[in-house]
């Protein structure tokens, strides 16, 4: 019997089919979830769903996938039906989940000319210490990166520019949910609520949220209220929000601060 292996996928579409069927998100897909990844695979074969089918397309899949014959996959195994062009993204993608700080920590970064985007040039820098992180990989060579470069742009760059804006890297970038999301409303906070969130945003824990962490506040704040905003766009939300509640005019805001930024949005 015949099924269907070697399916080319990009990371994008690797990574939903991982979030899809690793539902309890613990690094495996396994038991029901193994189930499930098979009767949708025998069902991308032609095949009727039956019993039988599915003992043989579990023997098939997990002869071919499974390395380690734990009976379970892991985000390597399944990687195995992944574009070999896209494997460098993968890792990264399913393994690590950036904070709206974290993020705004990488852009700062490679946006090294600030000029709101990541052009040609700091896209290279960003692969190259991407591609490197793996201690087994040191050396990337010109090529390699002037390909994945291309690729990148080809499948992120949306408006066809030849660079990154900040909406086109969240696409390249696996992002956790919006911290704030989890709060029904921000006029309503507990004082458990208010340091959970002055917690979360203040990463250095200098007292103060300031910098990419004050980007990154108002990034959430933008998406909550359903905005794309692009990097110009969001320095001059957080200059208005500092022009109106930065009391001490530091540049930061501190917990007192804060308190009155959420209060605005009674």
């Amino acid at each position: 019997m015949s099924f269907i292996g070697g399916i080319k996928v990009t990371a994008d579409e690797f990574y939903t089919c991982w979030s899809k069927y690793d539902k309890d998100g613990n690094g495996f897909i396994e038991a029901g979830e193994l189930d499930a990844l098979l009767k949708d695979m025998v069902t991308r074969s032609g095949k009727e769903v039956n019993p039988e089918v599915l003992d043989e397309a579990r023997s098939y899949y997990m002869g071919l996938l499974d390395e380690n014959g734990d009976g379970k996959l892991d985000v390597n195994e399944l990687a195995k039906l992944l574009v070999p062009e896209e494997n460098f993204l993968l890792k990264f993608r399913v393994n690590e989940k950036l904070s709206s700080v974290d993020f705004m920590h990488i852009w700062r970064k490679y946006d090294s000319d600030k000029n709101g985007y990541i052009d040609k040039g700091e896209l290279t820098n960003f692969l190259h210490d991407l591609l490197t992180r793996d201690e087994s990989e040191r050396v990337v060579s010109v090529q390699k990166l002037e390909e994945y470069q291309k690729h990148i742009l080809n499948r992120y760059d949306t408006n066809n520019d030849g660079r990154l804006e900040i909406k086109e890297l969240v696409g390249l970038l696996p992002l956790q949910e919006n911290f704030l999301a989890r709060f029904e409303g921000l006029e309503g906070l507990t004082a458990s609520d208010f340091d959970d969130i002055f917690d979360h945003y203040d990463q250095d824990k200098s007292g103060s949220i300031e910098g990419a962490e004050l980007e990154g506040l108002m990034k959430d704040c933008l998406a909550r209220q359903k905005v794309e905003a692009n990097y110009a766009e969001l320095k001059e939300n957080v200059k208005s929000i500092l022009e109106a509640i930065d009391i001490n005019r530091d540049g930061k805001l501190q917990k007192d601060e804060l308190k009155m930024l959420f209060s605005k949005n009674k």
